[in-house]
């Protein structure tokens, strides 16, 4: 099997630019959607005022990042990772995995609201966290589940096998 995937790049930021480059448009779409996930979450929490971080936490939900700064580091890792994570950890199945177990329990979360209102916004649900919690993460694991992603993710565990 011809392998496109070359591990002669000598510092991480190299193999990052060059793994990103190769990979599928699906997947670079996620990283970038998570990249922006996670740092429009940031700067609202930490730049602006709590009335602001409070007030679009009913609709998203609290720590809406998190899934997607754990895939992020973990995508990027195992694209420019030599030793890190393990050859069987670098398959889409583990971003998926992810995903999953954050997605289960929202859902639990969800099912388990009977509509109350405690007046504490950390643990307020409205319907707009459906949209945020479950459908989006919902619609990632089945872009995850496109044959180039498990075939990329196939290529760079062979490749680096041979290392």
């Amino acid at each position: 099997m011809n392998n496109p995937i070359d591990l002669n790049y000598s510092t991480y930021l190299q193999r990052l630019r060059y793994y990103f480059s190769i990979a599928p448009m699906e997947l670079k779409v996620f990283f970038a959607f998570s990249i922006i996930t996670v740092l429009t979450y940031l700067i609202v929490i930490l730049f602006f005022s709590s009335i602001l971080s409070e007030s679009i936490k009913p609709i998203v939900g609290n720590n809406i990042f998190i899934p997607y700064l754990l895939t992020c580091s973990f995508i990027a890792e195992s694209m420019a990772g030599k030793s890190f994570l393990h050859p069987n950890l670098r398959s889409n199945y583990t971003l998926i995995i992810f995903l999953l177990i954050y997605t289960a329990f929202k859902i639990y979360d969800f099912v388990a609201w009977n509509g109350e209102d405690l007046g504490n916004s950390s643990i307020i649900n409205t319907e707009w966290q459906l949209v945020w919690t479950i459908l989006i993460p919902a619609f990632w694991i089945l872009v995850l589940l496109s044959p180039r992603i498990k075939k990329y993710y196939q290529n760079l565990r062979l490749a680096y096998e041979k290392l």
